[in-house]
C-alpha cells in the first residue's frame, strides 16, 4: 500500500488568515482495498494542512503530515472520489465514481502520511494514532462539511 502523486508537486500560497490555497491542481493516487484511488485537488481550495491538537504536535512534524493534511482537507470536502478496482488495471476499463465515508478519509490520511521518503515519511505507529485521533475528533470538521454539502443542494 502506498501513495504516489501524479502530475506536478503540491503548490500553495500561505493566505493572512494561516490557510493556504492551492494555486494549480494537485493529484495523488493511494493504493487501497484492491483499488486505486485517485484524489484530485482542484486549483483555489483552501486548506490549514494538517490541524493538530497542541499537545500531540511534538509527535508529528509538519515534513510527514501537510500532504496527508492537503488530502485529507479534500477529501472532508468532498468525499468523492475516482477508484479502479485492481481487475481494472489493465487500463481499458474506466474508473468507478466513489462516495468514501468519514473511516476510510481518515485511513487514507495515514496512509499518505506513511507513503512519504526519507523525513517526509512517518512511522507507522504515529499514522495509526493520528487515524485514530481523527476518528476520535474530526467529526466537528465531517458534520460542518456535510451541512455546507446540504446548503449547496437546497440552493
Amino acid at each position: 500500500m502506498g501513495a504516489r502523486r501524479i502530475g506536478a508537486l503540491a503548490c500553495t500560497e500561505h493566505l493572512h488568515d494561516g490557510q493556504m490555497r492551492f494555486v494549480r491542481p494537485y493529484t495523488i493516487e493511494v493504493v487501497w482495498h484492491g483499488g486505486v484511488v485517485r484524489v484530485r485537488i482542484p486549483q483555489g481550495m483552501r486548506t490549514d494542512g494538517s490541524s493538530i491538537a497542541m499537545l500531540f504536535r511534538w509527535l508529528y512534524s509538519k515534513d510527514c503530515t501537510r500532504q496527508a493534511g492537503f488530502v485529507h482537507d479534500r477529501l472532508y470536502w468532498d468525499p468523492t472520489v475516482d477508484v479502479q478496482w485492481r481487475r481494472s488495471w489493465d487500463g481499458e476499463s474506466p474508473a468507478e465514481t466513489a462516495r468514501l465515508t468519514k473511516g476510510q478519509c481518515d485511513v487514507i490520511w495515514g496512509l499518505v502520511a506513511n507513503a512519504g521518503e526519507g523525513r517526509g515519511r512517518l512511522r507507522r505507529p504515529l499514522c495509526w494514532l493520528g487515524v485514530a485521533g481523527l476518528w476520535l475528533f474530526g467529526w466537528c470538521a465531517w458534520w460542518d462539511h456535510r451541512g455546507r454539502d446540504e446548503r449547496r443542494r437546497s440552493d
